[in-house]
């Protein structure tokens, strides 16, 4: 985890454009989901989709490859400082997530049921499948780096090598295991391994100042090799070109500060969006407000301020609940 004062502001203003993708694209899922729009609304969810998630992934992997090097700690100890700082988390959100929506069982379209909760060692609920998936791809990472620190010391393209490989995985395995969490490594992790390229790229990486159009033709779509690399590649195209502008970008201005807040803070944002999303939802649709494009705005505006007045003006100052998000660095401030 960064500190206050080595935090890399550029990360932070991609995690807060990122976050705020997140928020977007779960109220245009959520009208997708209750109501019978045209094809706009399903068509932004698609598009939001197919790259916010990796790119969060790809800045784990950016952030991780400023300490690769460090072998001070051991496999088992690294492993157990993520289980900390991102599994333990993981299981208090879910567990509390899920207290919400059995409560409000009566209100939303998918009740969860008792089994859901006795299966979040194995089985994510629904939008939290990314912290779980975040701590498998930290542990693949971990002894990937044992592996190559035993064997192959001196190897200088590990991340290239790893890259590839997982390439391959995604587009052959991904899917086929019938334990989620090897999915998750199969699907994401070349997006991980994509963040450490960018960073040690990063130097001699041109800003990309144009980005061609991406379409999906009918004619790639109906092989499933040539669709999903394809799909990837996107996504991959488009983390480069986020990273490459925005630290193009801080050459030359000052980033919002409200819209680094957000990034710095992404683990609430992130945990709490879909409550606000869903409620906003359920209330506007309670009233008879049906509008697209009102549904939209305020599902998107409202929760980003609730979450940000929760939060920055509440949770974050009560050390007990701020543990539910950020645990290490509570530790850090009892030390």
């Amino acid at each position: 985890m960064q500190t206050n004062t080595t935090r890399d502001k550029t990360i932070d203003f991609i995690k807060g454009i990122l976050i705020l993708f997140v928020i977007l694209g779960h109220t245009t899922l959520g009208l997708t989901d209750m109501y019978s729009f045209d094809d706009t609304m399903n068509g932004i969810a698609n598009v939001i989709y197919s790259f916010h998630m990796p790119c969060f992934i790809a800045v784990s992997g950016f952030l991780y490859s400023e300490y690769v090097g460090n072998a001070s700690q051991g496999i088992f100890s690294r492993i157990g400082h993520k289980a900390f700082n991102i599994l333990l988390p993981y299981v208090m959100i879910s567990v509390i997530y899920w207290i919400i929506k059995f409560a409000l069982s009566n209100l939303i379209r998918e009740p969860v049921a008792v089994s859901s909760l006795i299966s979040i060692p194995w089985k994510p609920i629904e939008f939290l499948w990314y912290l779980y998936a975040l701590f498998l791809i930290y542990c693949v990472a971990y002894m990937a780096d044992y592996v190559f620190a035993r064997f192959l010391p001196h190897f200088n393209y590990k991340m290239e090598l790893l890259f590839v490989l997982f390439l391959i995985i995604a587009l052959t395995c991904y899917g086929s295991f019938h334990y989620e969490g090897f999915n998750y490594i199969a699907g994401f992790q070349m997006y991980f391994y994509l963040g450490c390229l960018i960073k040690k790229w990063l130097s001699v990486m041109s800003v990309l100042v144009e980005v061609s159009d991406i379409v999906l033709r009918d004619d790639m779509s109906s092989n499933p090799i040539f669709s999903s690399l394809f799909e990837r590649l996107t996504a991959c195209i488009v983390t480069v070109f986020i990273f490459a502008v925005s630290y193009f970008l801080s050459g030359y201005c000052d980033f919002p500060k409200w819209l680094q807040t957000i990034g710095r803070d992404s683990m609430p944002f992130y945990a709490m969006n879909v409550i606000f999303v869903g409620g906003i939802r359920i209330i506007l649709n309670r009233a008879g407000i049906t509008n697209m494009v009102l549904q939209c705005i305020c599902g998107f505006a409202g929760c980003t301020a609730i979450c940000w007045i929760l939060y920055e003006c509440i949770i974050k100052k009560i050390r007990l609940i701020d543990f539910i998000f950020y645990p290490c660095k509570q530790l850090h401030i009892r030390k």
